[in-house]
């Protein structure tokens, strides 16, 4: 067989050889990026108070002592019951083993410490992480001495989530309050809320949107808008959030979550690059194409323009499309390993940003 001959098969081989590879990389390419994360922002050391109200038998205005019916078990270490009329009247502390004995608590009361009219009887234990008070009215007409908390007339469950550090935070950013938050159930009147209010004074507080997730981590979604006003971005801000039930059905049921921290918007947001090739791998005799991405938290796109490089050395720079798109024709490379990235330049309303390095191969 001639040399030449011979060389024209060898080269054609090579290059199916070579168009195999580059089908099957073409094939198993990465799309580019998506969109960065939602910023999480955790809700913890709750502290849960539980607030029950009781009517109450009239009791006699000379009673010596006041017999406490109650089932609710004591989460501190101690009970504190207060008998007032405006102010403390007679405060006695039980022990939770006084508490919880069997029968009814009673609780001393000096001759004549009553008055004619309404008197009101408070029993508050306070835990590590929770506390609950039971509040009763009473009466000074009658001849009984005791209260029962038979007929419940209001329930309320308070829970308050440490406010934590403060957290920087852009505008059009979706936060995620992570915890085990109040759904608003329909049926029970729910309800689900958040404000932002500035240090500022001249600046008022905005109302935000807030759903929760359909899945994944349990926690409130807050929506931020993608502008504000500059109170917003200059001074300190406070996030606020609350939701929870209510229902009157059968006496006042309520249960709610809340949550309030400090945030701070940056005056640029960030914004990701992100660098997808034609290929990774091609031939010196043709130009692949490179193309690059740009998100940022803002709702519109970034403006601006993206610079591409080969090997640290500038080879285009092309403008941001609508759609946060640039793509650039690279120049014919040598035979060997390449490094391709892409930077945007950053705006005055979006910070710069530059993507990771992606590999190509040239082959022959």
């Amino acid at each position: 067989m001639p040399p030449m001959a011979h060389n024209r098969r060898t080269l054609a081989r090579a290059t199916i050889a070579v168009g195999a590879v580059i089908s099957l990389v073409a094939a198993a390419s990465p799309a580019i990026a998506a969109e960065p994360p939602t910023i999480v922002i955790p809700t913890v050391n709750g502290r849960t108070s539980h607030y029950w109200s009781h009517p109450s038998d009239a009791i006699y205005s000379s009673a010596t002592s006041l017999i406490i019916h109650s089932y609710v078990p004591a989460e501190g270490e101690t009970v504190d019951c207060t008998v007032s009329l405006g102010v403390p009247l007679v405060t006695e502390t039980f022990t939770v083993e006084e508490w919880d004995a069997p029968g009814p608590v009673e609780m001393a009361i000096p001759d004549g410490a009553l008055s004619n009219g309404v008197n009101a009887l408070t029993c508050t234990s306070v835990g590590a992480d929770k506390y609950w008070i039971i509040s009763w009215s009473l009466g000074t007409s009658g001849t009984t001495n005791y209260v029962t908390q038979d007929d419940l007339t209001a329930y309320v469950v308070d829970t308050t989530f440490d406010p934590g550090p403060s957290h920087v935070i852009s505008p059009g950013a979706t936060v995620l309050l992570e915890g085990p938050w109040e759904h608003p159930d329909p049926e029970l009147n729910g309800y689900a809320s958040a404000t932002l209010t500035s240090s500022d004074p001249r600046v008022a507080p905005i109302d935000l949107p807030v759903t929760f997730p359909e899945s994944g981590p349990r926690g409130l979604l807050v929506q931020v808008p993608p502008s504000l006003p500059a109170g917003f971005t200059d001074a300190p801000a406070t996030l606020s959030a609350l939701s929870g039930t209510s229902t009157e059905a059968g006496g006042i049921f309520n249960r709610t979550t809340g949550w309030s921290g400090p945030v701070a918007f940056e005056a640029a947001a960030r914004s990701s690059t992100f660098l997808a090739l034609e290929r990774s791998v091609g031939t010196s005799r043709e130009r692949l194409t490179a193309s690059a991405r740009v998100t940022t938290a803002l709702a519109a796109s970034a403006a601006g323009t993206i610079d591409f490089y080969v090997d640290s050395k500038l080879v285009g720079s092309v403008a941001v499309g609508a759609d946060g798109r640039a793509s650039l024709l690279l120049p014919k490379l040598l035979r060997g390993k390449h490094s391709v990235m892409a930077t945007f330049r950053g705006s005055e309303a979006v910070k710069s940003s530059s993507s990771a390095t992606s590999l190509l191969r040239i082959l022959i």
